[in-house]
């Protein structure tokens, strides 16, 4: 503005100097009218400097009364300076003007009504030093004519009315690198110029105008129209005072009204106010000088209407600019930018701001309204845009009505995130525009409500899911836990959600309340969480096995370990009420109360389950039941309490109850990832405790446990059942005491002892029970290198049996001691033997290895056919009692073949011995030795054939007369003798006492 003011007044100086030369010297020769010309050009030397000339100059009075009327042609001023584009100052083809003589006669004043110029030429130029063309006006002029008593110097002068037609001014400042060009300009000046002071109406009218400002182009051929009711002040403080000024450029127009005053600083005081209304905005940019115009290559308007109304106050100099305080409506604006992938439509603002053309201080801008639709969705902001000149620090509250395919644009490609729908809006913001270009979490603050009544969506095509009456609140920057670096909480509140997975999950769940505090899911760290899951009811799928959740709630922490960022930490806290679940058609379960307690290491690299995971866990369950298609009844646990650890699992307080079964399980294994890892064995030391087990149902559940981990996988059918095979590796201990077994039709009561798996092997140790047919303990040893090939070695003691319960508890006694089906009553039996057994447990007879010792009293030996025909033999008494008042037997077994040492049976009067063989395909030789009777004899019989359902009886001498008389028994006799009390007293020797 001050290089406009001086330009304008430069111009004005230089017309009016030459014209009040040229009215002064015309009024003093106006009697002599033929010397004007020549006397005007003499005079004018002595005003200026430089060359100039006025063709002719005629005076007129008739056409301009009461006025002084003076026409010029061709006035012309020439100031040749290096670089400037033209010799000529000033140029005019026709000049007329009309001054008050009687002003000029009486008072010595120029009194100038009209000054009317056509086809003019104005060259203005200063060079890099600051000389100008225009320095040509002498400060201090008196006329050299002795002739002329009229002293110019003394004259004051005044103008009303100016006119300029056909103008040209070209401006150049080499120094300040200003270029100003106005072609083919019209200019009228209607005021009043006393001294040194101006007050009117400027009507300029250019229709090609140019200006270059540090070779920056902001005007090129325009048009220019200046409507300007102004004050200049040149004296002292030289000012400008517009009053309602109306600028147009190219129809555009710009109202002023204000001051500019220089002061004695030589700084310039500013204070103006600037309207603008209804300018149309692609125009307007088009307009822009491309210096300034770096965001229009991101941005395209096709329409909208622009009007500005601002206040320019301050100081004006080289360190110091005004400061423009503005407001600014935009109405109904339609365009692109380029950050943003779609257009926007109906864009309307109303804002105010403060612009600081200083670097050091920043600009804002104030959005009372911003309002605006993209696509399907629209958007009202409001809010301040912080220094826009250069970060662009938007602080905004934004409401918007979102389509969400909408949104993804504007999304990471990485989160390849799609969702259908639509939501509302409530956001409060603070951002810079290139934070949010970039989507860079870490700086962007943001804060608000997200609303919709439905969303269904997918993620990476994988992922899908529903949500109905969703919100979600959304608090960037968060920190909460030090563990998740989380910078940002997401609360979202649904009615109901839906999500499956392809080949995954699906799970449906109603009342979702979740709280996650995330961190930047935009970058390549791996993604950290911590939050809360709630839901009243969840509804899970995943392949066969399917389930709900009553009132589940998940405290978890997820955040990639400390040392190593590939390994991911997780922290979970989980409490519900009722679980049911369907695992296919083979198991059921319900669980009333659930909840676990979870730390694990997440790592990835791992190839087994439990290493990838390494877990702490503790787990507390209350009344669990479970059905499984191939048991005949259910499984219920009252109580479960389990921790486990990657090395250890401490079970406490866990009492099952399965079928008939009802028991307490606790107790340590310990070593479990060197198990995992096949480093090292398992170690266990367990104790179970109950009131009743059936055995028969355990075996079926664990029939088939432990097949993976055999020594050897041989090819057998499939129709061979699959026994229990015993885990390598192992080193564990069971302790238990069991009120009540049953085992078949055998009741055994206080069950209790050791088992322990060890080297492969099962170990039942020091196993001590009772029933109702004899107390019993048993020490065995079950191994299974192979599902066919399973082994047993047992040291089994019965105390106190019934004959006939033992057949019936190990059926498999008849046919190795098939004599003893011959007799009831009370027993004592005591068993070590070996064998591998098949698949569904039957002996494998030819690997039989065993030793048995039999002992009774007072047995009955039942009647039979077999009975009275040895009785025919042996000259028994036909009255004789069938009681055997004792009964003594030692055996052994070795494969198919059973060799019972001789002993002795005692009834009544009588005494036998019996000894012999008999093979397992029922085939025998035995020998009877009658050694007391009342007879005075000594018979022996013997007892063979292929079964015995086809018996030969035959008489022999007796072979055992005195076994039993040790003064007269041989020493092989004496041998039998020890070596049937070693088996005994061995096969006794571990019988604890009851």
């Amino acid at each position: 503005m001050k290089r406009t003011i001086k330009i304008i007044l430069i111009t004005l100086a230089s017309i009016i100097v030459l014209v009040i030369a040229a009215v002064g010297t015309s009024l003093w020769f106006v009697t002599t009218p033929g010397k004007i010309t020549p006397v005007l050009n003499k005079q004018v030397s002595k005003f200026i400097s430089c060359p100039t000339s006025f063709k002719n100059v005629k005076l007129s009075i008739v056409h301009t009364f009461p006025y002084l009327g003076l026409n010029i042609d061709s006035i012309c001023m020439i100031n040749p300076i290096n670089g400037a584009p033209s010799d000529t100052i000033l140029f005019a083809e026709k000049c007329r003007l009309s001054v008050n003589a009687k002003a000029f006669l009486d008072d010595k004043q120029i009194i100038v009504n009209e000054i009317n110029l056509k086809n003019a030429f104005v060259n203005i130029f200063n060079d890099e030093n600051g000389i100008s063309n225009i320095a040509v006006f002498n400060s201090n002029s008196s006329s050299d004519d002795t002739t002329s008593s009229f002293d110019l110097s003394q004259l004051t002068a005044s103008l009303k009315v100016l006119k300029i037609q056909e103008v040209t001014v070209l401006y150049n400042d080499l120094k300040s690198n200003l270029s100003l060009e106005a072609r083919h300009a019209n200019i009228d000046i209607d005021g009043k110029l006393k001294d040194a002071s101006f007050e009117g109406k400027l009507l300029f009218n250019i229709p090609d105008a140019s200006f270059q400002l540090d070779s920056v182009d902001y005007l090129i051929d325009e048009t220019l129209d200046l409507n300007l009711p102004l004050s200049i002040q040149l004296a002292d403080y030289k000012s400008l005072s517009l009053n309602k000024a109306i600028v147009t450029i190219a129809e555009k127009q710009i109202a002023l009204d204000g001051t500019m005053m220089q002061l004695a600083s030589n700084e310039t005081e500013v204070n103006v106010a600037v309207d603008i209304e209804n300018w149309d905005i692609p125009e307007v940019l088009a307009m822009i000088p491309e210096a300034f115009s770096s965001f229009k290559k991101n941005l395209s308007l096709e329409s909208g209407i622009a009007s500005v109304n601002a206040k320019i106050a301050g100081i004006y100099s080289e360190n110091s600019f005004p400061v423009i305080d503005a407001d600014v409506k935009i109405e109904s604006a339609n365009g692109k930018y380029s950050s943003i992938p779609y257009a926007m439509k109906d864009v309307n603002l109303e804002a105010s701001g403060k612009l600081y053309l200083k670097d050091t201080v920043p600009s804002n801008l104030f959005i009372s309204k911003l309002t605006a639709k993209a696509r399907n969705s629209s958007l009202d902001v409001s809010g301040t845009v912080y220094d826009f000149l250069e970060d662009f620090l938007i602080d905004a509250n934004v409401k918007a009505n979102i389509y969400l395919p909408d949104v993804y644009p504007v999304l990471p490609k990485s989160l390849n995130i799609e969702a259908e729908g639509r939501a509302t809006a409530d956001l409060k913001g603070k951002f810079t525009l290139k934070q949010l270009q970039d989507f860079d979490l870490n700086k962007i603050s943001l804060k608000g409500e997200i609303k919709s009544n439905t969303v269904t969506g997918n993620y990476n095509d994988s992922m899908f899911f529903t949500a109905e009456q969703l919100n979600v609140d959304l608090t960037l920057p968060y920190k909460a836990n030090p563990k998740v670096n989380d910078i940002m909480m997401i609360k979202l509140n649904s009615s109901k959600i839906d999500f499956s997975m392809t080949d995954g999950p699906i799970f449906a769940a109603k009342d979702a309340k979740i709280e996650a505090a995330v961190s930047d899911f935009t970058s390549d760290d791996p993604i950290a969480a911590a939050g809360n899951v709630k839901f009243s009811d969840l509804t899970l799928t995943i392949d066969t096995v399917s389930g709900t959740i009553k009132a589940p709630n998940v405290a978890f922490v997820v955040a990639p370990n400390i040392e190593n960022a590939s390994i991911v930490d997780l922290s979970c806290q989980y409490n519900s009420r009722k679980v049911t679940a369907n695992m296919g058609d083979s198991i059921n379960f319900d669980i009333n109360s659930l909840s676990l307690d979870l730390n694990s290491h997440y790592d990835e690299k791992q190839e087994n389950f439990m290493l990838k995971w390494d877990p702490y866990v503790k787990v507390n369950i209350i009344t669990a039941g479970f059905k499984i298609s191939q048991l005949e009844y259910s499984v219920i646990i009252p109580s479960f309490n389990v921790s486990m650890t990657p090395d250890t699992l401490l079970l406490s307080n866990s009492k099952i109850m399965m079928g008939r079964n009802d028991f307490n399980l606790a107790g340590t294994i310990t070593g479990m990832k060197n198990y995992i890892e096949k480093t090292g064995d398992l170690h266990g030391d367990l104790m179970l405790t109950g009131h009743f087990i059936d055995i028969d149902q355990i075996m079926d559940i664990v029939s088939g446990f432990g097949s993976t981990d055999t020594t050897k996988v041989v090819a057998v059918s499939d129709d061979e059942p699959d026994p229990f095979m015993v885990p390598l590796n192992m080193d564990v201990r069971l302790n238990t005491h069991i009120k009540k077994a049953v085992t078949g039709e055998t009741v055994l009561e206080n069950l209790g002892g050791h088992v322990s798996i060890k080297d492969g092997a099962l170990i039942l140790e020091e196993m001590g029970f009772t029933s109702d047919a004899a107390k019993m303990q048993l020490t065995a040893l079950y191994k299974s290198p192979r599902k066919d090939h399973l082994f047993v070695g047992l040291d089994f003691h019965l105390l106190d049996i019934d004959m006939a319960r033992l057949i019936k508890m190990i059926p498999d006694i008849d046919t190795i001691v098939p004599m003893l089906k011959s007799f009831s009553g009370k027993a004592e039996c005591h068993i070590a033997a070996e064998t591998n057994l098949k698949s569904d447990y039957s002996l494998k007879f030819s690997t039989l290895r065993g030793a048995a010792a039999i002992e009774g009293q007072n047995l009955v030996l039942l009647d039979s056919e077999t009975f009275t025909q040895i009785s025919k033999y042996l000259v028994f008494n036909k009255k004789a009692e069938n009681m055997v008042d004792s009964l003594s037997v030692e055996m052994t077994v070795f494969r198919d073949e059973v060799d019972l040492y001789p002993f002795l049976i005692v009834m009544g009067k009588y005494k036998a011995v019996v000894s012999g063989r008999h093979n397992l395909d029922q085939s025998f030789d035995y020998h009877i030795s009658l050694t007391d009777c009342p007879l005075p004899v000594r018979l022996g019989l013997n007892v063979s054939g292929p079964s015995f359902k086809d018996i030969s009886y035959k008489l022999a001498p007796c072979k055992y007369a005195y076994l039993y008389r040790p003064e007269k028994r041989s020493d092989v006799q004496t041998k039998t003798i020890e070596l049937k009390k070693m088996i005994s007293d061995a096969l006794k020797a571990n019988v604890k006492p009851q």
